[in-house]
């Protein structure tokens, strides 16, 4: 075997062959110092195995534990540690004792050390790698609608990963991928980006190039960011092979396919109901939230408080409902649901949609109440809402949207 072979299997981990000289050692001793003295090696494992997964104070803890067990068991087993020349009786089983208690403390403590060490160099390393994330983050920053939509869909992938159950190495992953899948981008001409006539072959051709180029921006970093190279590379492929790259189904990257079902328009909406000016503006800002929607008894004074955060203002619609007073609210949109007597929405009944045309007349308009795949239809061909809310008519559960429902309402609307 040669000396760079020996020297690669040395790099492996070493923290496995120090465990493995530990082993050795021990064999060794108990070989020379007594063959009952073998049961010792046993009460070992427990502090080696704390301090590589636990650290220098749990494995010390653990080494005199392991210790006091010991001495019980010596206590009331004469029988075990006799026989050897070299101490004279009775004082031999504890001369041995004491020998591998000290050892054990030494190596439980040296070794937890170690693990805190290793510790400290990954909280380092992970500290590093996210603030490479939050410089690339900066830069893409100066486009506003690439970094408010990469935070989404880092937001939303993250989640969907989770719930179908990737590891936390797995969903940080995803969680990159998404934040920096349009850096490339910053390559490409803000005429082009912003154009609002649809694009020409030749700059639709400059668009797709966004993703080698985010490839080649990213590939010299290495480490971490490595690893979510094939996720941003195949961010714009479809199941069906017609995206960018011709990859299909399951050739397509898990993590790939989680960030593009994050659609671009998805906006983080958060409901209020009867909160402060101050509260609402605290908590826009913490969860950077596109749009509050205020779901009480809230004054026409306080959305003027809440500057230019995206409102919508929820009015209950119910036999003494005052369209007129739409008039008074100066927000983006009016959110109508049915009135109820003992909440404030969610009473999954619908109410007269001629209502919502007398609003319409004050502002945008988006209805909600008792809407699903049966009549979703109706309520836009009515009314033409700037947009409909279906919520507890298209779940299985309290809080569990049913897919089936739900993609009978998208198919209705």
């Amino acid at each position: 075997m040669s000396s760079a072979t020996i020297r690669h299997l040395a790099e492996v981990n070493k923290e496995l062959w120090l465990l493995l000289s530990l082993f050795a050692i021990a064999a060794v001793l108990n070989f020379l110092v007594a063959a009952h003295g073998v049961v010792l090696g046993f009460y070992t494992l427990p502090t080696v195995f704390s301090a590589y997964f636990y650290g220098r104070r749990h494995a010390t803890l653990t080494a005199f534990a392991s210790i006091f067990l010991v001495m019980l068991v010596v206590h009331f087993n004469d029988s075990l540690f006799s026989g050897v020349a070299a101490v004279p009786a009775p004082q031999q089983k504890w001369f041995e004792i004491t020998v591998w208690g000290g050892i054990l403390v030494l190596t439980g403590y040296a070794m937890g050390s170690l693990y805190e060490r290793k510790e400290n160099y990954v909280r380092e390393l992970r500290e590093t790698y996210h603030g490479i994330l939050l410089i690339l983050r900066q830069f893409i920053s100066k486009d506003k609608y690439t970094l408010n939509h990469s935070y989404r869909v880092s937001v939303y992938a993250t989640k969907i990963g989770a719930y179908v159950g990737l590891g936390s190495e797995r969903i940080e992953d995803v969680r990159a991928a998404a934040l920096l899948h349009d850096i490339g981008k910053l390559d490409i001409s803000r005429e082009i980006l912003y154009k609002a006539a649809r694009l020409t072959e030749q700059e639709f051709n400059q668009i797709q190039q966004h993703v080698d180029r985010g490839i080649h921006m990213l590939e010299p970093v290495g480490g971490s960011l490595r690893r979510i190279l094939p996720i941003i590379l195949a961010h714009h492929d479809k199941f069906d092979g017609s995206g960018y790259n011709p990859k299909t189904g399951e050739q397509i990257p898990l993590a790939a396919r989680i960030s593009a079902a994050v659609p671009p328009g998805v906006s983080r909406v958060c409901v209020f109901v009867n909160a402060s000016p101050e509260t609402i503006l605290k908590i826009a800002a913490e969860a950077r939230l596109d749009i509050a929607q205020l779901h009480g008894d809230e004054p026409p004074a306080i959305f003027a408080a809440l500057g230019k955060l995206r409102t919508w203002k929820v009015f209950r619609v119910g036999a003494d409902f005052d369209a007129g007073a739409a008039a008074r609210y100066h927000c983006e949109a009016f959110f109508l649901d049915t009135a109820t007597e003992t909440a404030y929405g969610g009473s999954g009944e619908t109410f007269a949609w001629e209502r919502a045309l007398e609003v319409k007349q004050h502002g945008r308009v988006i209805l909600a109440g008792g809407l699903d795949g049966s009549n979703v239809g109706g309520a836009i061909a009515q009314v033409s809402p700037y947009g409909v809310d279906a919520s507890s008519r298209i779940e299985s559960e309290p809080g569990r949207k049913h897919p089936a429902k739900v993609r009978a309402s998208l198919d209705a609307a």
